[in-house]
């Protein structure tokens, strides 16, 4: 996939996610992350399991979404321990919404769909598909 096939994909995405259609975008997303590689495929994978999460919610399923939220939590502390990130504005913002919406309980939809709002319309495409890491060494 080319870069300009692999930016239409996260812009149709991010379209659908805005209007709630996180299934949608969830699909979208998942065929950009699939050409990915490195800490933008790690990256884009906790931004697919945050939409799912919130697809588990919409359909009820309470340990879904927070185990979704777990991984992708997990996943940013991997970048953000493993790489030097010029732009770490992304990881950050992905990681502060994840633990915002894991703090709201009862975790429901509609309480977190702020949240959630203010998260996707900071997003800038493409500069957060390219987050230009080196990994750290030990």
């Amino acid at each position: 996939m080319k870069e300009r096939e692999l930016s239409a994909c996260l812009e149709r995405g991010l379209i659908a996610a805005r209007s709630g259609d996180y299934f949608e975008a969830h699909e979208h997303w998942e065929d950009a992350w699939r050409q990915m590689t490195g800490p933008e495929k790690t990256f884009w994978q906790a931004m697919i399991q945050l939409v799912v999460a919130m697809v588990h919610l919409q359909r009820g399923n309470k340990h879904g979404f927070h185990s979704m939220c777990q991984k992708a939590r997990l996943r940013c502390h991997r970048l953000k321990e493993g790489y030097y990130l010029a732009n770490p504005l992304p990881v950050q913002r992905l990681a502060a919404v994840l633990d915002q919406m894991s703090q709201v309980s009862p975790p429901d939809p509609a309480t977190l769909r702020p949240y959630l709002d203010h998260f996707l319309q900071q997003i800038a495409l493409p500069r957060w598909l390219q987050l230009e890491a080196r990994a750290r060494t030990r």
